[in-house]
């Protein structure tokens, strides 16, 4: 056996204290944990005893067409006779509205116990289980429960400001535990007085939008900057768990406001606002999704794939939108001029071109993302693609091993590289002759 020593490059150390989870041990993980179990009990049970309040709740007409004083999503004087139109009793409506919540919490809740289960050792696990209970909790309304029981509406009411306040700081120390940078406290010190703030009458509406954003702001820097220059790979995963998800939701909801702008109704009153209410839901529910995944680490590399299909199809899907109407409204003018004929020609014509030109579209808009968003990939294939014409032409073992180490080194950057080649039969026939 004869054996080519390979070029050996050793890694660098990873950064330990910087990108590691915070851990929890000692007497800090015992009392934080039974904290935040006994909140999260408390706020499971509150959760369960306000169900059957709120199906009571949405099985019932207000008396009044100011929503201010209806439950949220209650069939009002005003929307009840519309929805008997449609053919929608109140007990299927509050069947289906109290089951599309509970099912949204616990998109939220089982995820939260899932990560408090298995990483309730570190701080961002402790933390993002009590979050995510505590947000998806607060979104539900709870507010029929205060209803019925008035001494309860003070804690119920402090329910979605702990949700919001949870998430600001969530949105700072993810997804390791630390606050980096470091000014990120103060900025989840002015997000505590925002929320805090927002609960104010004499708070105007239009300041309070202008602080909320400011500090969104603050805290994509942060989060760019760690993704940047402190985040390992594990992390830098994580990070594109969550904001893709939350990204894809905040997009979906947008959309979604306007389609129901024009198409679906905002009221409680048919079946288009059932429709857009459980679309509502279903986006909703990719944020904990994704946090879950990404806490729990598993699968996360599949995220790349996930994001690199969605832009290459979003892209390529807006580009033949544009050459479909563009070339219906060309040809339709043409055929107007001087064929004289109907829309028939315009529409087969730009349906076949749109055929034709979808393979070599996304092939172009992939080797655009590729080279600049994946660059060490698109690198790695265009060195895989050298290496193949260059092992067509040489015909020197010794220099297609070189050339063979050389491309793993640069496309898989291992710590170690060996090459071992075997003699063939012949060969250590002649060498046991020798």
């Amino acid at each position: 056996m004869e054996t080519f020593e390979a070029v050996t490059q050793e890694a660098p150390k990873p950064k330990t204290a910087a990108t590691s989870d915070v851990p929890l041990t000692g007497r800090w993980f015992v009392s934080m944990r039974l904290l935040a179990i006994a909140f999260i009990v408390l706020l499971l049970v509150l959760w369960v005893v306000a169900i059957p309040f709120r199906h009571t709740q949405l099985a019932s007409v207000c008396p009044s067409t100011n929503t201010d004083l209806c439950g949220d999503q209650q069939p009002n004087v005003a929307t009840y006779p519309q929805m008997q139109a449609a053919g929608i009793s109140l007990a299927f409506y509050a069947a289906y509205v109290s089951t599309l919540e509970v099912m949204s919490a616990l998109a939220f809740l089982v995820v939260g116990v899932i990560i408090l289960l298995n990483k309730s050792n570190t701080r961002i696990g402790l933390f993002t289980a009590v979050f995510l209970i505590t947000f998806g909790v607060s979104q539900t309304s709870t507010d029929a429960l205060a209803a019925a029981f008035p001494i309860l509406e003070g804690p119920i009411g402090l329910l979605p400001l702990m949700g919001w306040t949870f998430l600001g700081i969530f949105l700072c120390i993810f997804p390791d535990g630390r606050f980096v940078p470091r000014w990120t406290r103060i900025t989840v010190l002015l997000w505590v007085v925002v929320i805090v703030l927002s609960a104010l009458p004499f708070l105007p509406a239009a300041l309070f939008l202008v602080l909320l954003f400011g500090i969104i702001v603050a805290t994509l820097v942060a989060q760019i900057y760690r993704y940047r220059y402190v985040s390992t790979a594990v992390q830098k995963q994580q990070t594109k768990w969550v904001v893709f998800a939350t990204t894809t939701a905040i997009v979906g909801f947008l959309a979604l406001t306007q389609l129901a702008s024009h198409f679906l109704s905002q009221s409680p009153n048919g079946y288009g606002f059932l429709i857009g209410d459980t679309l509502v839901y279903l986006i909703q529910a990719l944020i904990p999704l994704s946090i879950g995944v990404a806490i729990l680490r598993s699968k996360l590399w599949d995220i790349d794939v996930v994001i690199r299909r969605t832009l290459v199809y979003s892209i390529l899907t807006a580009i033949l939108a544009l050459i479909y109407f563009g070339l219906i409204i060309i040809l339709q003018s043409l055929s107007g001029s001087f064929i004289n004929s109907t829309n028939n020609l315009a529409i087969v014509g730009s349906t076949l071109a749109i055929a034709a030109l979808f393979q070599p579209l996304r092939r172009r808009v992939q080797a655009i993302i590729d080279q600049r968003f994946y660059r060490r990939k698109y690198d790695a294939k265009r060195t895989l693609e050298a290496f193949s014409a260059k092992l067509r032409e040489e015909v020197d073992l010794n220099t297609l091993s070189e050339h063979l180490l050389a491309v793993v080194q640069e496309t898989m950057q291992p710590n170690h590289v060996s090459l071992w080649l075997c003699k063939t039969g012949s060969e250590r026939d002649q060498s046991i002759e020798n």
